[in-house]
């Protein structure tokens, strides 16, 4: 068995030990259980769901002939390299079904998450906490275990890294929309920490400075050469006041270097990809390069002003990659009214691909974003959320079809404490 995954299963088993009847104290410390459901429930509607006919997507994008030779040449042009040649296709399909699979205006039920886990006062500066997180649509279980003490936080937890813990100024981001857009929110890993575990390290406060590195635990990183990167990453975040304001700023930078893929490995990876594809954004990925591949750097860096009762937020990510690059920009204002907590947000998020058109052009895929979020306990243990959002994407391979889809989604949530 794998290292990783005996590290999921210990952190699996310590939960259901002890989120029973857990005793009252353990000697020098008490134990205390938690959990959480989430359950939620949307309407949805657009122009995604108007379908494309299939076209013509290799005859737009290359140009034809019998024996190949100019779509040899396109593909030298585009960057693919000398030699290279692609099967003529007679056409491809578009985004069929890019409601990702949701009927319109019918309400759409579902269990969201759930988190379990306890936590345990070891001593009088030192806090044990192991959770586990229940993702009932992707179904994925994500657990997590802290040591929270006077020198500082050690963190052990699956596609994290210390960028995401520093982070700030995120509201406004990460809406739940109708519809698939670029980004799900702010890239806050690179894929060497995507799917793998991290340990990572926060600093106490120092002057209000704080600081955080952190590893993944992957094969490579911890020995063997079963994985494709080492990955390591640095944050750093800072608060003040000035009058009754409170300035926070965080961010950091993570760098995935990959081993095991260099860019000519990324650009016959794509050639197969175009070469295999069914659809028109299977083949823009291939013949374009639309997916991470290769070195991968990230950096974000985000604020927060909270003043009296008001939240203003700003986020931006750039992931940078051998293939290619990725950013997210996002702004929020959040306040709260008769125990009711508001947030409105709009964010931007870009998929910049890795090549060329053979005139020129850039190739790059849009999503914008605008939500309201509000939430308002009812009782100490049931929370009220309800959410509305807009959203628009512009994917370059959705030219000669539908186009530019958009649509709105209003939803509902009930949160269970316990």
């Amino acid at each position: 068995m794998k290292k990783l995954s005996i590290i999921a299963i210990a952190l699996m088993s310590s939960s259901y030990s002890f989120a029973g009847d857990a005793p009252n104290g353990n000697g020098n410390g008490t134990i205390d259980t938690f959990g959480n459901l989430t359950v939620n429930g949307s309407f949805v509607s657009g122009t995604c769901f108007a379908t494309a006919d299939a076209a013509d997507v290799f005859g737009n994008e290359l140009t034809r002939d019998n024996n190949g030779d100019a779509v040899s040449a396109d593909l030298e042009t585009i960057g693919l390299g000398t030699g290279k040649s692609l099967n003529n296709q007679a056409t491809m399909t578009f985004d069929q079904d890019p409601c990702k699979g949701e009927e319109e205006q019918n309400f759409q039920l579902e269990m969201e998450e759930v988190t379990f886990g306890w936590s345990s006062e070891l001593s009088d500066d030192l806090l044990l906490k192991i959770s586990n997180t229940f993702d009932l649509d992707e179904q994925t279980l994500s657990p997590e275990m802290s040591l929270q003490g006077s020198y500082g936080t050690l963190v052990l937890k699956e596609s994290s890294s210390a960028v995401e813990g520093m982070l700030k100024g995120t509201d406004g981001s990460g809406a739940k929309t109708a519809i698939n857009v670029v980004k799900d929110g702010h890239v806050k890993n690179t894929s060497g920490s995507q799917d793998n575990y991290s340990i990572t390290y926060y600093t106490p406060s120092f002057s209000g400075i704080e600081l955080g590195i952190g590893t993944s635990l992957s094969s490579r990183n911890i020995g063997s050469n079963d994985s494709d990167f080492t990955t390591i990453s640095l944050g750093i975040g800072y608060e003040t006041y000035i009058g009754d304001t409170v300035i926070s700023l965080g961010g950091g930078i993570e760098k995935a270097n990959n081993k095991v893929k260099d860019l000519s490995n990324c650009l016959d990876s794509d050639l197969v990809k175009a070469e295999a594809a069914t659809s028109a954004d299977a083949f823009f990925d291939g013949l374009y390069g639309g997916s991470a591949c290769g070195d991968e750097l990230l950096s974000a860096l985000g604020m927060e002003l909270s003043f009296d009762n008001y939240t203003l937020s700003s986020a931006f990510s750039h992931l940078n990659t051998d293939n290619a690059d990725s950013n997210v920009w996002s702004l929020g204002f959040g306040s709260s009214v008769n125990d009711v907590d508001y947030t409105v947000g709009y964010a931007q998020e870009s998929l910049d691909y890795a090549r060329n058109k053979t005139n020129g052009d850039n190739v790059e895929d849009k999503s914008s974003i605008l939500s309201l979020d509000a939430t308002k306990p009812l009782n100490e243990n049931l929370d009220l959320g309800l959410s509305l959002s807009s959203s628009s994407t512009d994917k370059m391979s959705q030219e000669q079809g539908a186009g530019s889809t958009s649509a709105w989604r209003a939803g509902v949530s009930l949160s269970f404490g316990f």
